[in-house]
């Protein structure tokens, strides 16, 4: 988004395929994840945590992770390396869950998912960027 250039594209379909990594939400993740190595775990407040759960939202060492989430009833919940989650978070659109944030529009200069292009119509005669060209 930084360089400003506009993408032109005639069908969403074939906006995807051209997109890439967006390096700078990378860095800002890669430097998050650098902070998160000396987090210590929210259970036992002791141990270096090692990763954390997405639906918990505590950082775990390896003992208190298997102690407090053995039973069944903890099936859904999904540990991500430290550093991990908030990259996903940061990657997906919190209006249509589960929507990766491929887009940029340039005149809210905010990060966007196909769907709100789409289906949004605050977006609709926006200058838009994909995260590829942007990045060139």
């Amino acid at each position: 988004p930084e360089c400003k250039q506009q993408t032109k594209f005639k069908e969403y379909s074939s906006l995807l395929e051209s997109l890439s990594e967006n390096k700078v939400l990378s860095e800002m993740c890669e430097r998050i994840i650098e902070k998160q190595k000396n987090k210590v775990c929210g259970w036992c407040e002791q141990e270096q945590a090692i990763q954390e759960c997405s639906k918990c939202e505590v950082l775990f060492c390896e003992k208190c992770k298997e102690e407090t989430h053995k039973r069944s009833a903890f099936e859904s919940h999904q540990f991500y390396d430290l550093g991990e989650l908030e990259k996903q978070k940061a990657k997906t659109c919190a209006k249509h869950k589960g929507r990766r944030k491929d887009l940029f529009c340039n005149d809210c200069n905010e990060s966007l998912c196909l769907y709100c292009t789409k289906f949004e119509t605050n977006h609709k005669n926006h200058s838009l960027s994909s995260f590829a060209e942007a990045n060139k």
